[in-house]
């Protein structure tokens, strides 16, 4: 019989103090916390982006308008509270319908090139005839006229018309969250274990 190999114990590390020549300490906590700050706002966003989209697509919030009244009321109250969800239902719709032919290509193109201009090149205003103009005010002019030029616009409205198919039905029949749900509905997505 063989005797018994000796094992070693385990011996754990400690670090609850840092090493010395690390650096400063207070400077790294410093960054922690930006990090800590950007990670923690990006959690929010994200339980913001849950709670939304589960009262958006729950089939129990939905009924008929008793009224146009109160069908007004529930196309204004959901688009405000579903903004950011409808706008991310109608980005694609859009993008698909500016990239569908050379010429709305060229136009998107030499809009963006005239705000990048505008903003990112060139830091004074223009003048016109010795009159300072603001900036907005020169490049969303010749944005407009680009625009009319490309036929941006009717791709716009066709993109509008397109989204309005599935839009207004969901803001209609939609029943306008209340503040107290909305609190109620806020407060299950917020807990910690959500992404622990």
């Amino acid at each position: 019989a063989r005797p018994p190999r000796f094992v070693r114990p385990l011996c754990m590390a400690d670090f609850s103090t840092p090493l010395p020549g690390t650096g400063n300490s207070a400077a790294s906590v410093s960054g922690d916390s930006e990090g800590s700050a950007i990670v923690d706002q990006a959690r929010a966003f994200l339980r913001r982006i849950r709670g939304l989209s589960i009262s958006f697509f729950n089939p129990r919030e939905f009924s008929r308008p008793a009224s146009q009244a109160d069908w007004l009321a529930r196309v204004s109250g959901n688009a405000s509270h579903f903004a950011l969800m409808y706008a991310a239902l109608f980005a694609p719709v859009l993008i698909y319908t500016m990239m569908s032919s050379w010429r709305l290509r060229i136009g998107a193109a030499i809009v963006c090139g005239l705000w990048s201009y505008a903003y990112v090149l060139k830091a004074s205003e223009e003048k016109l005839l010795g009159i300072p103009l603001p900036k907005p005010l020169v490049v969303s002019s010749l944005s407009v006229i680009v625009m009319l030029c490309t036929g941006m616009l009717d791709a716009l409205f066709y993109a509008l018309a397109l989204f309005s198919l599935i839009g207004m039905p969901h803001m209609s029949l939609h029943i306008v969250p209340s503040t107290d749900a909305v609190d109620v509905a806020e407060m299950q997505t917020l807990s910690p274990a959500t992404f622990a």
